[in-house]
């Protein structure tokens, strides 16, 4: 299965699971609890994106 495809359904899952969690485990309201998984995973998602490309080398020789 193409990487891409696995991406979302990782994110889609753990989106899922955070709000799962939030209602049942921490008692939130299903709203707020689903404003947080946005929240969550857009932070993650911004924190993965500089990271690999911090750390990703220029091997063509441009400057």
């Amino acid at each position: 299965m193409p990487r891409h495809i696995l991406t979302i359904l990782a994110v889609t899952v753990v989106f899922f699971i955070l709000i799962w969690l939030g209602v049942v485990e921490f008692g939130q309201t299903p709203g707020k609890a689903l404003l947080l998984s946005f929240g969550t995973l857009f932070l993650l998602g911004i924190g993965i994106t500089y990271s690999a490309s911090t750390l990703r080398k220029d091997h063509t020789g441009r400057d």
